[in-house]
């Protein structure tokens, strides 16, 4: 076998493997590695997803220069069978402004399917997930919060007298609880006339979050009824202090 046939099966061999790899690691992060809600739903809204110590955005980094490599490859094994495209090409495009017309279009299709993102903008959404790694100061401020207020004892009986107080509002029936869910922090704080931030705060939730649902926030950040419940009495005992 000739040194540039052995080549030509190497180059061919590492081509498969890798695109074979980039087809692992593309259903790896797809549906191992999951993001956002789905993996909240199935995992809990507080964890992060590893495989071998990495986490999707690191294995997304592997899937790119891995896609660079092949690539690469690729660019290699045209080059060697140059003579061949050529000729095939001629074959295929008789004319030459034609053949010429066309190697310009696919050259320029190319350079804009590699070089474009460099030049694009993303779009923007609503920001709705919290990665724990991101706001634990944050997070960690908003607790020591909450387990000074429960530690009080003079403020424990205040929310005692809260709750006493809510439940014998016309607005604080069980069903009216269980409809919550289709409301925003927002609505529900002037429903009971407490402060936003502060009820957001109390659930360890960024105040930018309080026009979202209440139903998808319990999703993101684990707290339910009773829970909301309990913090609006209280606020509502101690006068959104």
């Amino acid at each position: 076998m000739k040194a540039k046939s052995k080549l030509n099966f190497l180059i061919d061999v590492l081509l498969l493997l890798l695109l074979m790899g980039m087809a692992g690691l593309g259903l790896l992060i797809k549906y191992l590695l999951v993001p956002g809600f789905k993996r909240n739903e199935l995992f809990g809204s507080k964890v992060e997803l590893y495989f071998m110590g990495l986490d999707r955005h690191q294995w997304g980094s592997v899937h790119l220069w891995v896609s660079l490599i092949f690539t690469a490859l690729v660019v290699l094994h045209i080059i060697l069978h140059w003579k061949q495209i050529v000729c095939w090409y001629k074959q295929l495009v008789i004319r030459l402004y034609l053949r010429l017309a066309v190697s310009v279009v696919f050259v320029l299709v190319l350079l804009t399917m590699v070089f474009a993102p460099f030049f694009l903008k993303p779009q923007t959404k609503p920001f709705f997930k919290a990665r724990i790694h991101q706001t634990a100061q944050k997070t960690e401020v908003q607790r020591n919060i909450v387990i000074e207020a429960v530690v009080d004892n003079e403020k424990q009986m205040n929310v005692e007298k809260g709750l006493d107080l809510v439940l014998n509002t016309n607005h604080n029936k069980p069903d009216d609880w269980e409809r919550a869910g289709a409301m925003s922090l927002t609505q529900l704080a002037q429903k009971y006339n407490i402060d936003e931030a502060l009820l957001a705060k109390s659930l360890n939730i960024p105040s930018s979050f309080c026009s979202e649902k209440i139903g998808r926030l319990k999703r993101i950040y684990g707290f339910d009824n009773e829970k909301l419940k309990e913090k609006v009495n209280y606020l509502i005992a101690n006068n959104n202090n």
